[in-house]
């Protein structure tokens, strides 16, 4: 993507392999979404409710106050770093769809 100030940047893509889409439940105490991981190139989560917020957060001190919200229906991903990712919902429990990109060997 060519910068007026530094020239001409080439980005090269990582080849992945990427999960099934996995099923977990998010309940009202932080759940691992997904763990730590160097060979992780890129996470996804999706809300599978109808009503329920979702909070997303990277450690298990997660809480619906200093977590990211996640409508419900709505999706979330992130491709620059290969931490944990934690979920937490306010009250009851949420269905969330996991899809995760890992490097090839």
């Amino acid at each position: 993507m060519p910068r007026a100030d530094h020239g001409t940047v080439s980005v090269s893509r990582a080849r992945g392999r990427k999960t099934a889409p996995l099923a977990i439940t998010v309940n009202v105490t932080p759940t691992l979404l997904a763990p730590l991981d160097g060979h992780r190139v890129a996470f996804l989560v999706h809300n599978n409710e109808a009503q329920t917020v979702m909070y997303i957060g990277r450690d298990n001190t997660l809480t619906a106050a200093n977590g990211v919200p996640v409508a419900a229906g709505d999706t979330f991903t992130e491709s620059d770093s290969y931490d944990e990712w934690w979920g937490i919902v306010a009250a009851a429990s949420a269905d969330a769809r996991i899809i995760i990109t890992t490097l090839d060997a």
